[in-house]
């Protein structure tokens, strides 16, 4: 384990991403790891010319980047060999987008970084979260603010609220942003905001409801995560119903199969929900899982520790357990 400040320690071993490219599973994590696997079970390390813990990675049609502490960002054509980007800032970073011809990341303080082009910032805006469909492009933050990027320009947006917004996302139903309060946004097609939810619509919920990620849910309808282990779901929406509580454990990641959505956690947790129906599943590890991908018929989280855990097919997560 390691601490900046003896206060607050992780695992030198953690995996902190995962996504399948098409052709193989790519996870990333301490010390600039990145590794790769055609089937989940046999992985291969390959050199990344980093030390700085990487956080987040994405897939696209030029390839796959990745970002971490540090500033350090990379990408490459095959995920075997990694290029430097360099981006001119030593943040951390912890999330990124793909805009369609460049990637803009995320640091811990709120600020955009673009690979390429810059765009400047939401004026005065603190980011909590950013989407693009490789069109359009919207960031998210505290106070409800909201901004589109509009021929390279921020243009805000009024979102209807003062909550901050923690996540956004695409659905079946349209683009979705959520966050404290139980708050859940639609956008309209021709980019409108209205709130459409607060936590005094759903009681059963109240304001545990600060959701992560917004998602579509088997029967089209619509999923929501939060960070303290609710599960929630709608028709369209507008009333949202609890599916289930996880303790108060820390949601991480979420991934769709076939036939079911997977979402992971602190402590090795491991929920699937189908339809109404959201169960834990049984997991053979106790450290915490911080992302899910589905690829080829298989199920692949990653976690502390080093642990990966592969299904048996897209219907669970248990059939296997390796540490790397």
């Amino acid at each position: 384990y390691r601490s900046a400040d003896g206060v607050e320690w992780q695992s030198t071993r953690t995996l902190n991403d995962v996504v399948w490219d098409g052709t193989q599973f790519v996870g990333v994590g301490y010390s600039g790891f990145a590794g790769v696997s055609p089937d989940g079970i046999s992985w291969t390390r390959v050199p990344t010319e980093t030390t700085n813990t990487l956080n987040r990675i994405v897939s696209s049609d030029t390839g796959l980047y990745a970002v971490g502490d540090r500033g350090t960002a990379l990408r490459s054509s095959d995920a075997t060999a990694w290029i430097p980007i360099e981006l001119g800032t030593t943040q951390k970073l912890v999330d990124l987008a793909w805009l369609g011809d460049q990637f803009a990341a995320l640091d811990s303080g709120g600020t955009i970084i673009y690979s390429d082009t810059d765009f400047g910032q939401p004026e005065g805006m603190w980011v909590d979260a950013i989407w693009s469909d490789g069109t359009t492009t919207i960031a998210v933050g505290r106070f409800g603010r909201i901004a589109e990027l509009v021929n390279g320009s921020w243009i805000e947006k009024d979102s209807g609220t003062d909550n901050s917004l923690l996540a956004i996302g695409e659905t079946a139903q349209g683009v979705r942003a959520g966050g404290s309060g139980g708050t859940i946004l639609d956008r309209s097609p021709d980019g409108v905001w209205e709130v459409v939810a607060s936590w005094d619509d759903h009681p059963s919920i109240k304001q545990d409801f600060a959701p992560f990620e917004i998602a579509t849910g088997g029967d089209g309808g619509l999923l929501a995560f939060t960070e303290n282990g609710v599960i929630a779901r709608s028709e369209e929406g507008r009333i949202w119903r609890r599916s289930g509580k996880l303790g108060n454990l820390e949601l991480n990641g979420f991934a769709e199969s076939s036939d079911a959505q997977f979402v992971v956690g602190e402590g090795g947790t491991i929920a699937r929900i189908s339809g109404d129906l959201a169960s834990i599943q049984r997991s053979p590890v106790f450290s915490d899982l911080n992302a899910v991908a589905y690829g080829d018929g298989r199920l692949v989280a990653v976690g502390d520790d080093g642990v990966i855990l592969l299904s048996k097919s897209g219907s669970d997560i248990t059939g296997g357990f390796y540490r790397w």
